[in-house]
Parts: structure tokens; sequence; C-alpha cells
């Protein structure tokens, strides 16, 4: 026999992995012995009795062509034997194996036909994979059309109003950006950060008082309100140094600003206290 099936996952079998468990690279040479014995077969395995899958051979003519030694020999034909694969038996130095899996790996049509039958077999296997799979999209969707019909129903949310700028917050921006142009000799840097704070400034102090503090704030002019140039965020953060220039006139170097805020929060903190808020 020329050709007989030889299927390439071969190597996936049980029988196959239990070789080379215990025997290592050695038990692929049973792959090796099976063509020895498929190429002494005559004829298809549809006029062929299992005893025709019976061959002999020189024990020495089968370890010359696995290059195994006896002793490897013999542990190979063992395992071989144990995972049901042939069977042996040594008489003198002739060995007799019985392979009759061979008979259903044999090409059992003529080979014009076997790609017809490769085609056959593959359409058959992806028509199985896609039912499966249709199969597993049925389940899928059943289940989600329980869980759909079981759930409580969830009122729609109503989509949140994007808070409007308080009244008077462009009348702010407008009357800083003059200020701080004629300061500067520049156009004014208002940035959606900036806008946020004019909002602030309008929405905790009033329209009225916010522009006190601004015109207040550009007059000004100690090193660190300078450097930062007179920006808005400046402003909001040593609001309580520019309230009391704006009430009192009087300049505030950094460091009474910031003894100035401490001062502050302590005030905050103790009339927290009082409050019992703490």
């Amino acid at each position: 026999m020329k050709w007989f099936k030889h299927y390439s996952d071969m190597h996936q079998g049980r029988s196959i992995n239990h070789l080379m468990d215990e025997l290592g690279h050695t038990g692929l040479c049973f792959f090796l012995l099976q063509e020895m014995c498929t190429e002494k077969l005559d004829g298809s395995g549809a006029n062929l009795e299992e005893s025709a899958a019976t061959f002999q051979f020189h024990d020495r003519i089968v370890r010359q062509n696995l290059r195994i030694s006896p002793v490897n020999l013999r542990r190979l034909l063992g395992a071989c034997a144990a995972n049901g694969l042939l069977s042996f038996q040594f008489t003198g130095n002739t060995l007799e194996i019985k392979m009759p899996i061979l008979l259903n790996l044999l090409d059992r049509d003529q080979k014009k036909a076997r790609s017809e039958r490769g085609r056959s077999a593959e359409k058959a296997r992806l028509d199985k994979e896609r039912d499966k799979e249709r199969d597993k999209d049925k389940e899928r969707e059943e289940g989600c059309a329980e869980i759909r019909a079981t759930a409580p129903k969830v009122p729609k949310r109503k989509p949140k109003l994007k808070a409007s700028a308080p009244e008077g917050t462009n009348l702010l921006i407008g009357h800083y950006s003059n200020l701080w142009s004629a300061k500067y000799k520049a156009q004014t840097p208002i940035t959606g950060k900036s806008v946020g704070c004019f909002k602030t400034l309008v929405k905790d102090h009033g329209l009225e008082k916010a522009t006190r503090f601004v015109d207040a704030f550009l007059q000004m002019n100690d090193q660190w309100f300078v450097t930062k140039r007179h920006d808005i965020a400046t402003l909001l953060i040593n609001i309580n140094a520019v309230a009391q220039f704006a009430e009192t006139g009087r300049m505030f170097t950094k460091r009474e600003i910031n003894d100035l805020d401490r001062m502050t929060t302590n005030q905050e903190t103790l009339r927290a206290l009082e409050a019992g808020e703490i």
C-alpha cells in the first residue's frame, strides 16, 4: 500500500502522548513502524480481513529503520501494546507485529475520489461547527430575553441640565478685560478655567462686590501679583487680601497675605467650634 490516512492532529492523540510521556521522542518511532507495516499491505481496506494486518520483520531491519537500540525497541513495542496500538511477538530474530488499527486508516476508495471525500468531510465538519454556534447563539438570545422579561423596569433618567452662569458673569469678564488690557497693553488671556473663576466670584459675592474686588486687585502692585500678571485665579486664591485692600486701601505683602489667610482660617475654625459644627 503506497498511501494511507494519517491525520495531521494525530500527535495530539491520547495514545501518542502516553508514548511520548513514557519514552520521550522515541515514542514517535511508532509512526515509522506504522508506515513499515502499511508498506506490506496489498489492496484496500474494503477487502482485507483483520488477519491481513499481521507483519513480520527481521528485528535488525526494524531497529535500523527506527534508529533505536534493541532495548528501546522492546520498550517501544511494550508501550504501544499497552496503549492498544498493536501486539507483537519475537521468535528468534523475527518480529511479528499485529496492527489492526491500520484497517481503519486505509484509503478505501480510488485516489481520484480522495479529494472529493476530503472536501465532503471538511464541509461536514464546518456545518457541524456552524450548527453548534447557532445553538449557542440561540441559547444566549433566549437567556437574554428571559432576563429582559423578568428584570424590573428602570425609569429613564432625565438628562441633567448644564448649570447656567450666574447673572452678570459676562459683565464682570468684560470689566476685568478692559482693566487688564489697559494695565498690560495686551489682549486679556481668558480661558475656560478663568471663566469658571469669574462664575465663582459672582456666585459667592455678587456682581457689585466682585467688581470692587477686580478694581482693587488690578491696583495691587505686590511683586507676587505682578509675577502672576493679575490673573483671576490669583484673585480667588488671595480673596481675603483683595477684600482688605478694597476696604482699607492698604497694600499687603505676600507674607502678610499668608498670615491673613491663616488668621481667617483660624477664625472660621473657632466659629465652627462654637457653633458645634466640628
